[in-house]
């Protein structure tokens, strides 16, 4: 019986590290990757282009929900295009792609990546591009924090381009 019970808390011990290790990956902020930049872009604005799914198996509300989501962070940082056609702006266009793990139930993603990319329209131009990924473990419990997180780094990027 001894030798029964400490079988059984060995192996819950190791299915707790286990799911510990894969429960921890929470967002963090790092910086983006391959990251490039002209360094021409001081002084302007941003106007949200194209956001939209790089993949077939990313759910349809993540393109809308990083939209929201960075329209609010742009406009918090003053750093949003207006009505002013004078304005010096820098269109951001945005693939999101939704990664999902064999542990995460379909409805929840254990990656989002989204693919950068900001234009100066009028010298038709690709000024920078970059990846800023974000991971999850937690699956649909902490979704919206996670992508109000990726915003937020999305966002990060975009004023060190202008400021």
């Amino acid at each position: 019986m001894n030798k029964t019970r400490n079988s059984l808390f060995a192996f819950a011990g190791i299915i707790c590290l286990v799911l510990i290790n894969q429960s921890c990956v929470t967002p963090v902020k790092q910086a983006p990757e391959a990251t490039q930049f002209s360094g021409i872009a001081k002084g302007y604005v941003f106007e949200i282009g194209e956001i939209k799914a790089g993949s077939f198996e990313t759910a349809e509300y993540l393109p809308d929900k990083i939209r929201f989501e960075l329209v609010k962070q742009i406009r918090l940082r003053g750093l949003l295009a207006g009505q002013s056609e004078t304005e010096k702006r820098l269109v951001v266009n945005i693939k999101i792609k939704a990664e999902y793990s064999a542990f995460a139930s379909g409805e929840s993603y254990s990656e989002i990546k989204s693919d950068i990319q900001v234009n100066d329209v009028r010298k038709n131009e690709i000024i920078a591009n970059t990846e800023v990924l974000g991971f999850s473990t937690w699956g649909s419990v902490l979704s919206d924090f996670i992508e109000i997180t990726h915003a937020e780094e999305i966002a990060d990027f975009l004023e060190s381009i202008v400021r």
